[in-house]
């Protein structure tokens, strides 16, 4: 929807909707 980082507490995953692929994964 937008271009907006979700906070997933699951190892705190950063995914954003700019192409359905993550952009860092911690």
């Amino acid at each position: 929807m937008s271009k907006e980082p979700l906070k997933i507490p699951s190892g705190l995953i950063w995914v954003t909707y700019q192409g359905t692929e993550p952009l860092s994964i911690c």
